[in-house]
C-alpha cells in the first residue's frame, strides 16, 4: 500500500501518522470493549445471586428465573470472547483465574434453588467478583480517555444496581451474617458516589445528564422506600433496580459509542 501511495505522489510522513493514528483508535476501541464485556461479567455475577435468592422467595420468579436461566451462556459467551481479544499480561492471567472462580457458580446455579446453598452462592458470587475486578482494574489501567473514564463508571453502577438488589434478597431472605449488613451498606455507599460523581462530570452531553437525572430520582425512591416497613417493598426494589440497571446499559452504550462528549470541558 505505501508503494501505490509513493508512486502517486503522496506523502509517506503522511500515510504513515494515519496508519499509525488508526492503530491507535482501533486499540482503544478494542479496550473500550474489553471493558464493557468485563463490565457485563461483574453485572451477571451479581444478578445471578438476586435471580437465585428471587426464585426461593418468589419474588418476579418467572423474571427471576428467565434471568438466571439466560445467564450462564451469556457469561460462558462473554468469557470467551474475552480470551479471543488479545488482553495485556496481567488482564490474560486475571481472566484465567475468573474461570476457575466460575465453575463452583455455575454448578450452584445450574442445581434446583435452596435456601441452604443461598449462603455459598453469595460466597462463590464474591470470589466471582473480586477476580473480576482485578481483570475490569488491569484492563482500566491501559486507558485514560475522558469516555473511558465515564464508562468505567457507568459499568460500576450497572454492576452496583445488581449487587444492591443480590443483598437486599439475601438479607430478606432472612440469611442473617453482620457481613451481610456491611456488604450491602457499602454498595449502597458505593451507589451513590459513584452516581455523584457521573452526575457532576462536565464531559456529559444533554443526553448523558438527562438519562442521569431519571436514573437519580429512581434512585432517591427507592432509598426513601428502603426505610419504611413495607410487605409490596421487595418486589418494588427488584423492578425498581432492575429498570436502573437498564437505563445504565443505555447509558454505557451512549459512553461507548453513541455521544460525543464536551471534550473542551474536559480539558478545562
Amino acid at each position: 500500500m505505501l508503494s501505490r501511495v509513493l508512486a502517486h505522489g503522496g506523502n509517506p510522513l503522511r500515510f504513515l501518522f494515519l496508519m499509525l493514528f488508526s492503530c491507535l483508535v482501533s486499540a482503544e476501541e478494542q479496550l473500550r470493549s474489553s471493558l464493557d464485556l468485563t463490565g457485563q461479567q461483574r453485572m451477571l455475577s451479581q444478578q445471578m445471586l438476586k435471580a437465585y435468592c428471587q426464585m426461593g422467595e418468589e419474588i418476579r420468579y418467572l423474571v427471576a428465573a428467565d434471568q438466571l436461566k439466560k445467564a450462564a451462556p451469556e457469561f460462558e459467551a462473554n468469557h470467551a470472547a474475552l480470551a479471543g481479544m488479545g488482553l495485556p499480561e496481567p488482564a490474560k492471567a486475571a481472566l484465567q483465574r475468573v474461570q476457575a472462580r466460575w465453575e463452583p457458580v455455575k454448578k450452584i446455579t445450574a442445581a434446583p434453588v435452596e435456601q441452604a446453598q443461598a449462603a455459598a452462592l453469595y460466597t462463590a458470587t464474591n470470589e466471582l467478583l473480586a477476580e473480576l475486578d482485578t481483570l475490569f482494574a488491569a484492563l482500566q489501567d491501559k486507558t485514560r480517555e475522558a469516555q473511558s473514564e465515564l464508562l468505567v463508571k457507568a459499568l460500576n453502577q450497572q454492576m452496583l444496581t445488581q449487587r444492591v438488589a443480590a443483598l437486599y434478597m439475601v438479607l430478606n431472605w432472612g440469611l442473617e451474617d453482620p457481613a451481610y449488613h456491611e456488604a450491602y451498606r457499602d454498595a449502597k455507599a458505593d451507589f451513590d458516589e459513584n452516581l455523584r460523581m457521573l452526575t457532576t462530570s462536565p464531559v456529559n452531553t444533554a443526553e448523558t445528564r438527562a438519562d442521569l437525572i431519571k436514573i437519580t430520582r429512581k434512585w432517591e425512591m427507592l432509598e426513601e422506600s428502603d426505610q419504611a416497613d413495607n410487605k409490596t417493598l421487595p418486589n418494588l426494589m427488584i423492578r425498581v433496580l432492575d429498570r436502573i440497571e437498564e437505563q445504565m446499559r443505555e447509558l454505557v452504550q451512549l459512553y461507548l459509542h453513541g455521544s460525543e462528549l464536551d471534550t473542551a470541558a474536559a480539558a478545562e
